[in-house]
């Protein structure tokens, strides 16, 4: 989001320094969503609005509801983790993870809820399902580590039962932790089998442009069906493309250098999330997207990325984004694994809306002044990111550095 700020004065040590700033810029607040959750591995919304988290299996109910003020059991819950969880054109939610009962009824690893009850699916699938996606006519599938006599890790729904989807992968490939649908209905499975990404046209499975060299654990389309790989890679096919890589039908593209982590070769991308408007959100672990600070999630608006209203942050642990669903006016809600969003409190479950920086100093959005600031500036400076075109001119200049120091001496309001 483009916020101008016109004339904006700033005084600095007596003097007086008039401002004409175009910021491209998301310091909004993140709010905290009642007491949070345990941590978070799943997110969807209902076609209600309403978001329902699904949870590992660490304490309390694996799978909740918002219903605007707190968290409440969707029915009586399942009895482990959730890792997966998807909306059908009906309305029904889908749940995939481990457990063995949904609704206290046998369901095994697969479930549906329609709104009031749990249902089992046939009879279920007999391992871990990582992964759920729909596609353009309803249909359902789900991929994780199963089997289905010697037919291995995706399948699909027939209405009655799971059929194994092009025959499966070969047994022992190792999981598939993502899923996803093309316009013209072909899925795309990713995870750490061999390859790590492949794609089923109606008749066969074939790994995509090369594949990648390391795990995907996400995808999402683009709307001009262009598709985007997330995960802990650095190269696909031969192209560096560091955690985040766009496949458009030929050829895979960096998204403008990927993410990075002050651990080097810690970080990873681990949920993607397309907005009404065309751009991308992504999650995940990492400190830097681009040239941008964004902490753990990060806007991509088609050339750049961004951050998200300073992102989130953990003590003791490292600061995780595992999942991101978006409602339909336009909220994005963030979990996983972290203590703070913003400058929120916030137990692994966050919400937002995007929105301008106030203060024009506060380059990391993290609600106070620092040498991080600087830093950040610094950075997104020399590597001519627009996010440091401090006056809006249309390009970076040493300018800019004078004038956004002029507002760092000078505060925030």
């Amino acid at each position: 989001m483009r916020s101008t700020f016109s004339q904006a004065t700033v005084v600095t040590h007596g003097a007086v320094l008039a401002l004409t700033a175009s910021v491209i810029a998301d310091c909004a607040p993140w709010s905290p969503m009642g007491n949070g959750l345990v941590a978070v591995t799943a997110l969807a919304t209902l076609n209600d609005g309403s978001v329902v988290a699904g949870c590992p299996y660490v304490a309390g109910p694996t799978i909740q509801r918002w219903n605007g003020s707190t968290w409440t059991v969707l029915g009586t819950g399942v009895d482990y983790g959730v890792s997966a969880l998807v909306t059908m054109p009906n309305g029904d939610l889908i749940a995939g993870g481990a457990f063995t009962t949904a609704g206290g009824n046998p369901a095994r690893s697969v479930a549906r809820w329609d709104g009031n009850n749990w249902h089992a699916m046939g009879t279920g699938l007999n391992g871990e399902v990582r992964a759920l996606a729909v596609g353009p006519n309803g249909e359902l599938y789900a991929g994780g580590l199963f089997s289905l006599g010697n037919q291995y890790d995706v399948a699909m729904w027939t209405g009655n039962g799971w059929a194994a989807l092009g025959g499966g992968f070969n047994g022992g490939e190792g999981y598939i932790f993502a899923l996803a649908v093309m316009p013209n209905g072909d899925v795309v499975a990713g995870g750490n089998f061999n390859g790590k990404i492949r794609r089923w046209d109606g008749s066969t499975w074939t790994t995509i442009g090369g594949g990648v060299d390391g795990a995907v654990y996400a995808l999402a389309v683009m709307p001009n069906g262009d598709l985007v790989a997330g995960g802990a890679f650095l190269n696909a096919g031969s192209t560096p493309a560091r955690r985040i890589a766009r496949w458009n039908g030929s050829a895979w593209s960096s998204m403008a250098n990927g993410m990075v982590n002050g651990n080097f070769n810690s970080e990873w991308v681990g949920s993607l999330k397309v907005l009404a408007n065309g751009q991308l959100v992504a999650g995940g672990l990492f400190e830097v997207a681009g040239s941008a600070p964004a902490s753990s999630i990060a806007r991509w608006d088609g050339t750049h990325w961004w951050p998200l209203g300073g992102g989130v942050k953990a003590l003791n642990t490292q600061n995780q984004v595992r999942a991101i669903s978006v409602t339909p006016s336009g909220v994005i809600i963030a979990g996983g694994v972290f203590n703070r969003a913003g400058a929120s409190l916030a137990a692994n479950v966050a919400s937002h809306i995007l929105g301008p920086n106030t203060c024009l100093a506060d380059f990391d959005c993290s609600n106070t002044l620092g040498a991080d600031d600087v830093f950040e500036f610094l950075n997104a400076w020399f590597d001519a990111h627009p996010y440091a075109d401090f006056n809006g001119r249309d390009g970076t200049d040493v300018q800019d550095i004078f004038e956004f120091l002029n507002a760092w001496f000078a505060g925030c309001p």
